[in-house]
């Protein structure tokens, strides 16, 4: 390492010298987007996409599928998450939703690009004079690319030891999970199970983590955390054999995955129709429960309560999956529900005005009263003229009901026509 840093030394004027000359260091590569790409998406445009990000600063990945030469034409969250640094840099909401917002923009730098190479290109090459100003900009240019070259090193670094963390936790709870295991499969032996197979599944587990140990120990995280999988995997074999069912760490980890990656395209698609001017208050809504449930699974994870992790990961969904469908919903829908309840509640008091049942006729008088306040209190002041029919409808249950305590039963029944009749005015003002 050390002698790699003099070489970086020594050549950095001769680095200096040559980007002080040239006017483009590296060309990002120039594409034609002729759709909007989100998290799923698959194609040619998505592997120019990540060859863009990779050309500009913004890597999708370090190293392997998506690096710099290593482009795929998939999209997954590592560019999902190269598109929302690149959003945040370029003055855009950072949602990782590749739409008309974004590819305007990449339109625009990459035009102003081109004008600046095309101008380049006609100045003379046969003697470059450039002032100590102009100099020092460019120094300072290099170095605050170094800069930011270090910083992403240090976010790898960072990233490298949460994983070690994480596979050396995954280690000792493989271990653990075998150590279970066993006793369990011995108990089963007692009990007069057949078990052999169960024990060829628990030796080859113990197989499994002497190779993860030993890639843990060559710091190979990554491969160490795959190979753990593998035994929770086995683990889980041996213990079905014996008639215990359980659910693995794996699949676990796999539906809350799912689960991300279902509410962050969620969001992104809420965030796309914000931005074209849709209705996405109960989509919001809607969206911040998906999240409190999904944060609810990954505590349970954290906990290795693997089958709640499960179900709250699938709740999560669901929630997501709904808040989409919410989009362009109406505002008024949570008034027109409260209306229609109040409308049931009134014709079952009419019902029982004409039965002489009086007291149950009271009773819905009341469910509909707070009904129609329910109404009135979810609608902005710009439907006033509906809250003006629901105040008037209000105002005739409770004269049903004054009418109800001074036995004018045929009166109270008109008022409650009257109710209803300004309700139907109400939803009429939507």
């Amino acid at each position: 390492m050390r002698n790699k840093n003099k070489f970086f030394v020594r050549s950095l004027p001769a680095v200096l010298l040559f980007v002080l000359l040239s006017p483009n260091v590296a060309d990002a590569a120039q594409c034609s987007f002729a759709r909007d790409l989100e998290e799923g998406s698959s194609g040619s445009d998505v592997k120019c996409l990540q060859q863009y990000l990779n050309g500009s600063g913004y890597t999708v990945s370090g190293s392997g599928a998506g690096s710099a030469g290593h482009e795929t034409s998939t999209f997954y969250n590592l560019t999902k998450q190269a598109i929302k640094k690149w959003q945040s840099a370029n003055g855009i909401s950072a949602t990782g939703y590749f739409g008309p917002i974004s590819r305007q923009k990449y339109l625009s730098l990459v035009n102003s690009s081109v004008s600046t190479s095309s101008s380049n290109t006609t100045t003379s090459t046969a003697s470059v004079t450039l002032s100590k100003t102009e100099i020092q900009a460019k120094i300072n240019d290099i170095l605050a690319q170094i800069n930011k070259l270090k910083d992403q090193r240090s976010e790898l670094a960072t990233d490298k030891q949460e994983t070690k963390a994480e596979a050396k936790e995954s280690l000792a709870d493989a271990e653990k999970s075998i150590s279970d295991a066993q006793t369990k499969v011995d108990s089963a032996y007692s009990s007069g199970k057949q078990v052999d197979r169960s024990n060829e599944y628990l030796k080859d587990a113990r197989e499994k983590l002497k190779d993860a140990n030993r890639t843990y120990k060559k710091d190979n995280y990554s491969e160490s955390l795959d190979l753990t999988d593998e035994v929770f995997d086995l683990v889980d074999k041996a213990l079905t054999k014996i008639g215990i069912t359980t659910i693995s760490k794996t699949e676990a980890k796999e539906e809350l995955d799912k689960a991300e990656n279902t509410v962050k395209s969620a969001e992104s698609k809420i965030n796309e129709a914000d931005n074209q001017g849709k209705a996405v208050d109960s989509s919001n809504d809607i969206i911040d429960d998906a999240n409190t449930k999904f944060n609810q699974a990954e505590t349970a994870y954290d906990n290795k309560d693997y089958i709640q992790t499960i179900n709250l990961a699938n709740e999560a969904e669901n929630l997501a999956d709904d808040a989409v469908d919410a989009i362009g919903e109406s505002e008024t829908v949570e008034a027109e529900s409260a209306i229609d309840e109040a409308k049931t509640a009134l014709n079952n008091a009419k019902n029982q005005l004409n039965g002489s049942n009086y007291s149950s006729a009271d009773s819905y008088l009341s469910s509909a009263r707070s009904s129609i306040n329910e109404a009135k209190g979810s609608l902005a002041s710009k439907y006033d003229d509906a809250i003006d029919d629901l105040i008037k409808a209000r105002d005739y249950v409770d004269e049903a009901d004054n009418y109800m305590d001074d036995d004018e039963y045929a009166n109270a029944k008109n008022s409650v026509i009257d109710a209803l009749d300004k309700l139907e005015d109400a939803l009429d003002e939507f």
